[in-house]
């Protein structure tokens, strides 16, 4: 069975990121949850733990966790964000948005809390906040295609018809970036694997 001692702690933190980095997301839930659990009240493991449920969206999990981390520190910036994705995952965004505003005022030049309240924002048809927001996400280094698609949205809502258009062809060519990325990849996998198996014809082909 795996020990924590206190001392322990930081190494369980450090594993944890090493995993995540690696995308090995189920096993650094499963050391960070057996961290929190065995030593309730430590911060860093519970915002630790706090981050990884909110990527992986175990909103059910994160969300008691979230609040009770927000009463606890009711400004601070990193807080406010993961509890504004929460807010807007459970269709609270007028909560989402209040949250995300104040983590941007904060740390304006986060790209991920921009994009948030940009989909918030569009969520409740505030179309001027949410263009600007993810236009600032988008420039600030946002890349998932998504954000063309909400930009898209605001745009519409903003009469802008054919900017709105400009951004759905932009996030369409992304997504099919994203898929040609990952057929080459599996290409490239499949080719790896006849490799290592001798055959090399296959491999050529693949």
């Amino acid at each position: 069975a795996m020990k924590l001692s206190p001392d322990s702690l930081p190494l369980a933190n450090a594993e944890s990121v090493v995993l995540i980095k690696q995308r090995f997301y189920l096993e650094a839930l499963k050391l960070l949850r057996y961290a929190v659990e065995h030593h309730p009240g430590n911060r860093e493991a519970e915002m630790q733990y706090l981050r990884i449920l909110v990527m992986t969206q175990h909103n059910d999990i994160a969300r008691p966790l979230g609040l009770k981390l927000l009463a606890q520190s009711p400004h601070d910036w990193e807080i406010l964000y993961l509890n504004g994705i929460l807010d807007h995952a459970v269709g609270d965004d007028a909560k989402s948005k209040a949250h995300l505003e104040e983590a941007v005022a904060q740390v304006p030049g986060f790209f991920n809390s921009r994009y948030y309240l940009g989909v918030a924002l569009v969520t409740l048809h505030e179309w001027q906040g949410a263009k600007e927001n993810l236009e600032k996400a988008i420039a600030l280094g946002y890349a998932d295609p998504k954000a063309h698609y909400e930009l898209s949205l605001a745009l519409h809502g903003l009469g802008e018809n054919q900017r709105a258009r400009q951004e759905i062809d932009q996030y369409q060519d992304l997504k099919r970036g994203e898929e040609d990325q990952l057929e080459a990849a599996s290409h490239a996998s499949q080719a790896d694997g006849e490799l290592n198996a001798g055959k090399v014809q296959e491999a050529i082909r693949s």
